[in-house]
């Protein structure tokens, strides 16, 4: 029941997983929208990114806050683990309503300079960003009370509007 997986989110050690899934829902998954695939979930409304075309070749990735497939539209609430991993991509906008953020999210992106967590994130993956290449990553986490391991350093407190560097 929904109402139970929502009770669940809260709770040790289920508030560290960041997508539920409504086994009763349904889902049009893999679906390619400018260049971003795509989980649809059609009675919510929701939509969950799980990668990217052409993933050697992007430099410059900007998530809109919604997409519309079919003539309906599905407000971006969530990144799949992995979902831009050993990407080329040195910049992402991610978009104000996101919720959660899968773990490893740019594993191996070895160019990328910069990340705004806004502040709708709720939950954010174990190990966001893990790479020996790239050493200098800098987050802006304007979301509150959120704990990152980017890597091997784990950050356990509310940032605000401050700079980590790793």
């Amino acid at each position: 029941p929904a109402a139970s997986i929502e009770q669940y989110k809260t709770t040790m050690p289920w508030s560290n997983f960041g997508t539920f899934l409504l086994l009763d829902e349904t889902v049009l998954d893999r679906i390619q929208i400018d260049g971003i695939y795509y989980n649809l979930f059609v009675d919510s409304k929701t939509a969950e990114i799980t990668g990217v075309e052409n993933r050697d070749q992007i430099s410059t990735i900007n998530i809109p806050q919604s997409v519309t497939f079919d003539d309906l539209t599905f407000n971006v609430t969530s990144i799949g683990d992995g979902a831009f991993s050993v990407t080329k991509i040195k910049e992402i906008i991610l978009p104000q309503g996101l919720k959660s953020i899968g773990f490893n999210m740019f594993f191996g992106c070895d160019y990328l300079q910069s990340i705004v967590i806004p502040k709708s994130v709720e939950s954010v993956g174990y190990s966001i960003h893990y790479s020996s290449e790239n050493p200098n990553l800098t987050i802006y986490c304007e979301a509150e009370k959120v704990g990152i391991k980017i890597g091997t350093k784990t950050v356990q407190k509310s940032f605000g509007d401050t700079k980590t560097k790793n």
